[in-house]
């Protein structure tokens, strides 16, 4: 009988168990099959009655330690672990699952450290791809500021902060410079639900919320509040020697303003697939489609203010470096939004690169730049509208412990439009602390 969890897992076992002299197959024990049909409890019983005449058998104690992983018996396991590798340091098998099991339990550094010497000693292998996967997602989740570490059942994100904006822009002679300034309190604050979380599969609920409300503002902008709901479905997989993972988001969006109906409606779905191409790389291609209703029909400059579909083709292609700790991203996207009327039809390219590294004392840097180009085809005012926009962003942050997150951010705006009135440069500096769980 042959086991179905990681063959290649199974015949460096049994050629392990061959060398400790024991004539028995491993697969035939009842130890074997408990752990095969998943009854864990069962398969922790027998391996440790085999190990009373076997104490110092890699495969039995390696199995022991995943049976106890499995229960969610962290401590136990990595104790297990750290037995059978003081014989063997170097055991690809142990390092990989023992670093499985760190990464369950939260120990994201010490998972870290195991899965990089997986690729040490075994670049080319199996347990190497799955390496590469879980320094992946401890890389992103640093990234998108989230617990290392598997996800939890639930996940949450509650964020509170301090944002301070000033704006220049064309004032209404055309020819005068004003400056307006404001300063907001904002919450964020998000909920996963996670349905199914294996390695091969991820689906989740997410629901969130954002709240903006300006304690200093020279033009008397209105509060704003923010609902989304949404699920996620990833798969990961291979071909051939190409690790892959393609997902599936969709989420509807609610916005409206303190004292006045909802402002707008909008529903959003994601197609995304992620390949590792080579081993410090990673490249994604994903295509968004948008619908945007608004309640409230008329000429805003900052935000878009007629019901519209919007249809979004990328790529970003990610170099992973500093042993996967660090990363650059490039991206490029091109935008078709097609909406109510000849002045709000609208089509043009985003280029984008940004940079996370990790500096001294667990501070980390992002720093971002995008540039977008938006040209509007059937406009019908006295001259064409075009839009050029740069924006500069960078951060610095810190975990404190595991679940709190402390950032102090810059952003910079520099839009020029062929209309002046809707010209403008925007700074932005912002404190924020989060509690991750």
């Amino acid at each position: 009988m042959r086991i179905l969890f990681l063959t290649l897992c199974l015949v460096c076992g049994v050629a392990s168990w061959a060398a400790a002299g024991e004539p028995m197959r491993f697969v035939d024990t009842d130890a074997a099959k408990a752990f095969e049909q998943k009854r864990f409890p069962k398969a922790e019983k027998e391996l440790l009655r085999l190990l009373e005449t076997n104490p110092d058998n890699l495969l039995i104690l390696r199995y022991l330690a995943m049976s106890y992983d499995r229960q969610g018996r962290y401590t136990e396991a990595l104790r297990t672990y750290l037995r059978a590798l003081k014989r063997a340091p170097q055991n690809v098998a142990l390092l990989y699952h023992s670093g499985e099991t760190m990464y369950h339990a939260h120990y994201a550094d010490a998972a870290r450290s195991h899965f990089l010497l997986v690729l040490k000693y075994a670049p080319d292998t199996e347990y190497a791809t799955l390496a590469r996967q879980h320094l992946d997602a401890l890389s992103q989740q640093r990234v998108a500021r989230q617990s290392p570490g598997a996800p939890r059942r639930f996940g949450v994100y509650a964020e509170v902060g301090l944002q301070r904006d000033e704006v220049d822009y064309v004032g209404a002679d055309g020819e005068t410079r004003e400056v307006s300034k404001s300063a907001r309190l904002t919450e964020y604050l998000s909920l996963d639900v996670y349905l199914v979380r294996r390695a091969d599969w991820v689906i989740n609920l997410e629901a969130s919320g954002y709240g903006a409300q300006y304690v200093e503002d020279e033009d008397d902008r209105q509060d704003l509040w923010q609902a989304t709901a949404g699920a996620l479905i990833q798969r990961s997989g291979r071909l051939g020697s190409v690790p892959l993972v393609a997902t599936l988001r969709g989420s509807h969006q609610w916005v409206r303003f303190d004292g006045g109906p909802d402002y707008s409606e909008s529903s959003s779905g994601t197609a995304g697939l992620q390949a590792g191409l080579t081993r410090q790389t990673t490249t994604k291609v994903y295509y968004r489609f948008t619908d945007d209703q608004f309640e409230a029909k008329g000429f805003d400059p900052v935000y878009s203010s007629r019901d519209a579909e919007n249809h979004v083709g990328g790529l970003q292609h990610t170099f992973h470096f500093l042993k996967r700790q660090g990363r650059l991203s490039l991206g490029a996207e091109y935008q078709d939004n097609q909406a109510e009327g000849l002045n709000f039809i609208s089509e043009g390219p985003e280029y984008s690169a940004s940079l996370s590294l990790p500096l001294a004392w667990g501070v980390r840097l992002d720093v971002g730049y995008e540039y977008a180009e938006e040209d509007y085809t059937d406009f019908a005012g006295p001259v064409a509208r075009e839009t050029e926009r740069h924006e500069w962003s960078g951060s610095l942050s810190r975990w404190f412990g595991r679940s709190v997150l402390g950032r102090v951010s810059y952003s910079e705006v520099e839009e020029k439009s062929t209309l002046d009135v809707l010209s403008y440069d925007r700074r932005g500096y912002g404190v924020s602390v989060a509690y991750v769980y």
